[in-house]
């Protein structure tokens, strides 16, 4: 597991126990960074897995922020 893949799971496991929640802004880059004791590409990589799995959004100028799950009917 990449430390990027590695970021992506750890905010994934936040978000489903709630301590992240929906609608909420993710820390900055930079903070993430540092956060997770990681360069800021390594979390340009996890936020952009995390758009690709429609869990989180990018908001020019704000962000990224915890997209609302849809249930699969």
């Amino acid at each position: 597991m990449t430390r990027a893949e590695a970021v992506a799971a750890e905010i994934r496991r936040r978000i489903e126990t709630g301590s992240i929640t929906v609608g909420a802004k993710l820390p900055s880059i930079r903070k993430a960074a540092e956060q997770f004791d990681v360069s800021k590409n390594t979390i340009v990589d996890a936020y952009d897995r995390l758009v690709s799995a429609g869990i989180a959004f990018s908001r020019p100028g704000a962000g990224f922020m915890v997209a609302e799950r849809r249930r699969q009917t």
